[in-house]
C-alpha cells in the first residue's frame, strides 16, 4: 500500500488488488492510518516508532511540525483543537 501512495498514477492490477486505475495528481507524502482515529499528538511518537521518510527527527520536532502544518491546514487545526485536552 504504501509503494502505492508515493506513486503519481496507479494502473489496474488485479493480481496486485488493485481493481481501478487511479491519478493521485501528485498528491504529496502521505502517512497512511489503519484506524478509525489516531491522536494527532501521538503521530510524532508513532513515526518514532515505525519509522518515517521526512528527514526530521519527529519524536523532537513533531510539536513544532505540526504546529507550523496548522498554520495553513484548517483540518488539521480543528483535529489538534479537539485533541488538546485529551492525553
Amino acid at each position: 500500500l504504501i509503494d502505492l501512495l508515493r506513486d503519481d498514477f496507479i494502473e489496474k492490477d488485479r493480481s496486485r488488488g488493485i481493481y481501478f486505475t487511479q491519478d493521485w495528481v501528485s498528491m504529496p507524502g502521505v502517512l497512511p492510518i489503519a484506524s478509525g482515529g489516531i491522536h494527532v499528538w501521538h503521530m510524532p511518537a508513532l513515526t518514532e516508532i515505525f519509522g518515517d521518510e521526512f528527514g526530521r527527527d519527529l519524536a523532537l520536532e513533531g510539536n513544532e511540525i505540526i504546529h507550523e502544518a496548522m498554520k495553513w491546514s484548517l483540518e488539521l487545526a480543528a483535529v489538534c483543537e479537539v485533541w488538546k485536552a485529551i492525553k
